[in-house]
């Protein structure tokens, strides 16, 4: 018959399990603590030798001079130039190599901070420029100087371009302080051939159908081109008066680029739009992109157009104010205003109502209740059928069957008033008709 074992038996082995337990616990903490201790020194020793000499400053290995190597002014010439045979170990920008030279911004960076400057990394081309001055619109590496903190400039340089607030941007070549500082050049290599027909921006980023340029524009407007855009989205805007600057229409584009950094095609469809008067004679179109690194506005493409003149009347359906009052939410008054003349009468019809100021509305009688900032993606008529898809502002936020009620009516009763419609079908951009404008 087997012996059962005592109770002290089984706790003496359990005790035993326990250690070895512990022991290898410890054992695989301590191996990986020595492999990491190993990679480490291994990573950052740097073996020294006869046979291993430091090697040699290049074009971005600034010389091992302990003296801290001035910031080159841009443009050449005074003092502080870099020229590669002042021993400085950086080649001369815009100088005589095969190979473009890059200015060493580590160095400059170090020649800045040891000088008492403030260092930027993606300084603007445009700071303390004159309102109007052209510059790049792009991040530059700048060494700034002034302001309330005093900073000083590297020797050999002077402290020019002062904004506002006196705060200025370190550069050479002139002995007065104000006088603006050239920007460092900026490589403007096409990334891309021309394409046939088009007007780009000096690298060829967006491209916009040159027959655009000069034209009067239609209502609407189509203006083809082709990009190659940050996650394939460009910006457009026209402009006006006064000297081209007032924004009268603006939106987003996207492109069929088939992958990151290719070239898509896009078009642009808009409506002029309508103001109270008519829109000056002259306008700009623009078109640009927002950078990746900073949200500026880069690789612009500006084509002078005309703007048509001529108005006429239409009519909208507005809110009544006094039947609303007694719950009846869905009674409409019409009411006749001025649009730009278009061939797409009840597209401009309903884009009319969408775009009415509350300074154009008699307030004690109708309203309206469509919400501020909502946009029609697209229309469509057929088989008597109206299909208008509207921007999430129509129904977001929008609570309460009355105001409901009263957003759907003022849109059926615009585009009803055409003999053609018989229907309207309302839609939000991502959401099917049942689910739009709910209660």
């Amino acid at each position: 018959m087997p012996r059962t074992p005592s109770v002290s038996s089984r706790e003496q082995s359990s005790g035993q399990t326990r250690v070895l337990s512990i022991a290898l616990l410890l054992a695989t903490v301590f191996a990986t603590v020595a492999g990491l201790v190993f990679l480490f020194r291994l990573r950052n020793d740097v073996p020294q030798g006869p046979n291993l000499p430091p090697p040699p400053p290049g074009p971005l290995q600034p010389s091992p001079s302990p003296e801290p190597m001035p910031l080159p002014p841009v443009g050449g010439g005074g003092s502080g130039s870099v020229g590669g045979s002042d021993g400085s170990g950086v080649a001369p920008i815009g100088g005589g190599t095969s190979e473009p030279a890059v200015p060493n911004n580590a160095a400059l960076e170090r020649a800045c901070t040891a000088a008492g400057g403030k260092w930027e990394e993606c300084g603007s081309a445009c700071h303390g420029a004159p309102e109007g001055t052209a510059c790049i619109l792009m991040c530059v590496p700048q060494c700034l100087c002034g302001g309330a903190s005093a900073w000083t400039c590297p020797k050999g340089l002077t402290c020019g371009s002062k904004d506002a607030k006196g705060v200025g941007v370190c550069g050479g070549g002139s002995t007065n302080p104000d006088a603006p500082v050239a920007s460092p050049p900026v490589s403007a290599t096409p990334v891309r051939p021309t394409p046939a027909g088009m007007i780009c921006d000096a690298q060829n980023f967006i491209c916009v159908d040159e027959a655009a340029k000069n034209a009067t524009l239609g209502n609407p407007f189509t203006v083809k081109g082709s990009a190659i855009a940050f996650e394939n989205t460009i910006q457009w805007q026209l402009l006006g008066a006064p000297e081209q600057s007032a924004t009268l229409a603006s939106g987003f584009l996207t492109t069929n680029a088939p992958d990151v950094g290719k070239p898509g095609d896009f078009t642009l469809r808009a409506f002029l739009p309508n103001l109270q008067g008519p829109l000056p004679k002259q306008g700009t179109l623009q078109f640009f992109e927002y950078s990746a690194k900073d949200g500026s506005a880069i690789h612009h493409v500006s084509l002078p157009v005309s703007l048509p003149q001529e108005q006429v009347n239409t009519s909208v359906f507005l809110s009544d104010v006094e039947a609303a009052k007694t719950g009846d939410c869905t009674k409409t008054v019409k009411v006749t205003t001025k649009m730009q003349k278009t061939a797409l009468v009840i597209e401009g019809s309903l884009r009319r109502l969408l775009e009415m100021h509350a300074s154009e509305i008699d307030s004690d009688t109708v309203q309206t209740q469509l919400p501020e900032r909502v946009r029609l993606i697209s229309f469509a008529l057929k088989d008597g059928v109206a299909k208008a898809v509207f921007s999430s502002e129509l129904d977001n936020g929008i609570a309460g069957s009355c105001r409901v009620g009263a957003i759907r009516a003022q849109i059926e009763a615009t585009l009803k008033q055409f003999p053609s419609v018989k229907s309207v079908m309302i839609q939000v951009e991502g959401k099917t008709p049942e689910e739009t404008l709910q209660p």
